[in-house]
């Protein structure tokens, strides 16, 4: 497994060499088990990133240990996402719909999920929210319609519920 995230994490920085693309905001970690921030220290070290964004319960997680570590060396700042957080780019707007404040559960269902708009496309990125989570955030009606959907939880057969697609209603294309 660690072979295939340092993969995963080369062929990222790859691309985004490619593209040009010198600098990243936020380094957005949506929970701290290793298949969401175990490149997170990689990153660090090879791009100029703005800022961390982590979920509370993740903040003193040992599995981020040296991803802190690289931050502090680096002098960038660690921020905790909880619902209401809000990053503003040019066109660009992230906007965390998940964790509640004071959520401190489960890593899967305190973990971030975020509203991207860029320029008018919006994305949900429900991270490994559950249908629980998906239910909850549905209920509140706080899921608009949506250009783009990442399937929660890797694609899980427990995420990306009936409700959440008729809710968010992402485009075909």
């Amino acid at each position: 497994a660690d072979d295939r995230r340092r993969d995963g994490t080369r062929a990222l920085l790859r691309a985004l060499r490619e593209r040009g693309v010198p600098r990243i905001d936020y380094l957005v970690v949506g929970h701290a088990d290793r298949d969401h921030s175990g490149g997170g220290a990689d990153i660090l070290s090879a791009l100029d990133v703005g800022a961390v964004a982590v979920p509370p319960l993740a903040l003193d997680d040992p599995a981020l240990a040296s991803l802190r570590a690289q931050a502090a060396a680096r002098g960038v700042p660690i921020e905790t996402v909880e619902d209401g957080w809000r990053a503003l780019g040019r066109d660009a707007e992230l906007r965390a719909l998940f964790p509640p404040r004071g959520r401190r559960d489960d890593p899967n269902r305190a973990g971030i999920v975020l509203l991207a708009r860029i320029g008018s496309l919006a994305a949900l990125l429900p991270g490994d929210a559950d249908a629980d989570v998906e239910g909850e955030l549905v209920l509140a009606k706080r899921i608009p319609r949506i250009d783009v959907l990442v399937v929660g939880h890797h694609g899980a057969r427990g995420c990306t519920t009936r409700a959440l697609l008729r809710r968010a209603a992402p485009r075909r294309r």
